[in-house]
């Protein structure tokens, strides 16, 4: 079940955890022009004052995983649905 649907765009950091402006533990569904993953949120970010368009922090590997792309291309837009 989708309680709420968020777009904008995402980027990546590699330390292992998936960021959002959440609280930890709410379930999502990311996905991108390649594919979805489906996460929990471990840490709060990005920091919207600093991107205000950014709605999301991947890893890497989902980062490359929704894009179809390296993470050299920095960000993608994706669809983030909050799980139920």
């Amino acid at each position: 079940l989708v309680r709420q649907t968020l777009s904008g765009v995402a980027s990546w950091y590699d330390n292992g955890t998936t960021a959002m402006r959440l609280p930890r533990g709410t379930r999502v569904r990311i996905c991108g022009p390649a594919a979805c993953v489906y996460r929990v949120v471990t840490d709060y970010g990005p920091e919207a004052a600093i991107f205000p368009g950014r709605v999301v922090d991947l890893m890497p590997v989902d980062f490359a995983r929704v894009c179809g792309c390296s993470p050299s291309r920095g960000i993608v837009y994706v669809k983030v649905s909050i799980l139920a």
